[in-house]
């Protein structure tokens, strides 16, 4: 399969699960495990070579796996995974900044990580016991979006931010499945939900090939 096939097979299938995930569940079940292996199949095709990025694409499979569940075991195993993801994703982008960059590190880190504890404090009233899980997840989750815009302010060029927009995106995606999970249902959860998050990845990852 070619990477410009397989790119696109990846777009359709994300088509097909944003718009069916809502109406039906075998069709939910049966398309989101195949999303993050065609995603990895585009980068190994194009010539992407680093473990870190392999590495988070199969972190954001398992926990696209353990998310076709709904119980609190499988929410907190797609939890672990994702979170996991995001530190191999953040130690990818990482890689590509020179250590002499001038960046203006403290202004990046402070505003990602008050848009990371604004969610949690959101969130906060209705963890539960899993206040401190999910802190540690926005944490980590604001700290892939920290290296993402650091990189963007150094390169400056359209595939740095290109990467940094899919970072924020992701953050998107993810305060929109938590408040569907512990606020308040959404209408068509599944559609937003998902829309973002293949649109994130998809975005990530082959920015990462065009920067690498």
């Amino acid at each position: 399969m070619s990477a410009t096939l397989s790119l696109l097979a990846y777009a359709a299938l994300s088509l097909v699960h944003c718009t069916n995930a809502d109406k039906s569940d075998p069709i939910r079940r049966a398309t989101k495990p195949l999303l993050m292996p065609l995603l990895w199949l585009t980068y190994v095709v194009f010539g992407g070579d680093s473990n870190w990025v392999n590495l988070a694409l199969l972190a954001a499979w398992l926990g696209d796996v353990a998310l076709l569940n709904h119980s609190k075991r499988s929410f907190m195993t797609g939890l672990v995974s994702f979170l996991f993801g995001h530190l191999a994703m953040a130690m990818a982008i990482f890689a590509l900044i020179p250590t002499a960059a001038d960046i203006p590190w403290l202004n990046i880190i402070a505003s990602k990580f008050a848009i990371a504890l604004g969610a949690f404090w959101y969130l906060r009233p209705h963890l539960g016991s899993l206040q401190m899980p999910v802190l540690i997840y926005c944490l980590v989750l604001a700290s892939k979006g920290t290296v993402a815009i650091a990189l963007a302010l150094h390169l400056g060029d359209m595939w740095a931010w290109a990467l940094a927009s899919g970072a924020l995106i992701f953050m998107a995606s993810d305060l929109t499945l938590a408040t569907n999970r512990f606020v308040s249902a959404l209408p068509k959860p599944h559609l937003w939900i998902m829309s973002t998050y293949t649109l994130a990845q998809g975005l990530i990852v082959v920015s990462m090939l065009q920067l690498s």
